[in-house]
């Protein structure tokens, strides 16, 4: 196992770090700029690291590959449920892709450079949904809304809560992910629970804790679910049901 831990945008460095690991065949990109507020202040620093570096990266190993120098096999690179739009429906792999945001505007944009047809290795991108760690920093719906509760405002106001999103255990998450490694999975699968949770009834669990009057402004009631069956068809298995009183 080899990490690079140094700026995903200094692709000079990149390369040097990739000549001195020359024999891995598996590179996974998680590197990107996830939070939709800062990618919409930092448009240039976020376009430059979630779409950019990951195709310069890739047309690297496209280069040294062909050469017969590196040995990749396999690219993953990690996407996000925020290519597509709030929908009533279940959002498959085929579903219409129309980001909602800037942050996923990148992502889309990485997806479609991503899926060209490449002769070298194969590439898969891996689409995650909504998840939960308390570890988080701010930009994650459940963060953002603890640090609101607990803040010294009373009363509190909160907008498009009044909508279902997916919400995916961590760990189903790595299983998905090593299982697209194991089977080197070309192309683009959600990783996702398939399950509907309601994010005004999480921020009611949550604010059992802080004891504030809340106002719903609710004016998008549309839902972000997405559809797993691509991924289980290939013998991925969801392992860890979650519940409200799970996630807060």
């Amino acid at each position: 196992l080899s990490l690079y831990k140094h700026d995903i945008n200094d692709i000079n460095k990149f390369k040097k770090w990739m000549m001195l690991n020359k024999n891995i065949d598996v590179f996974i990109n998680f590197a990107a700029i996830v939070s939709t507020k800062r990618c919409f202040r930092n448009k240039i620093i976020a376009l430059k690291t979630n779409y950019k570096s990951v195709l310069n990266i890739l047309n690297l190993y496209k280069k040294y590959n062909k050469a017969k120098i590196t040995n990749l096999k396999y690219f993953l690179a990690l996407s996000s449920s925020h290519v597509f739009s709030p929908n009533n429906e279940k959002l498959s792999e085929k579903s219409k892709k129309i980001p909602p945001n800037y942050y996923g505007i990148t992502k889309l944009k990485m997806e479609k450079g991503l899926l060209k047809k490449n002769k070298f290795f194969k590439i898969g991108i891996g689409r995650i949904f909504n998840y939960y760690n308390k570890s988080y920093k701010n930009g994650y719906f459940i963060n953002d809304i603890i640090k609101i509760l607990d803040s010294k405002k009373n009363k509190i106001y909160l907008t498009d809560v009044d909508t279902y999103r997916d919400y995916i255990d961590i760990k189903d998450i790595i299983s998905a992910l090593s299982h697209m490694v194991d089977n080197k999975l070309n192309g683009d699968y959600n990783i996702c629970s398939g399950k509907r949770f309601y994010l005004k009834k999480i921020v009611k669990n949550l604010n059992h804790m802080f004891k504030k009057k809340l106002h719903f402004i609710n004016t998008n009631k549309k839902s972000i679910i997405g559809d797993n069956s691509k991924l289980k068809k290939t013998g991925w298995k969801l392992k860890h049901i979650l519940t409200y009183n799970k996630i807060v």
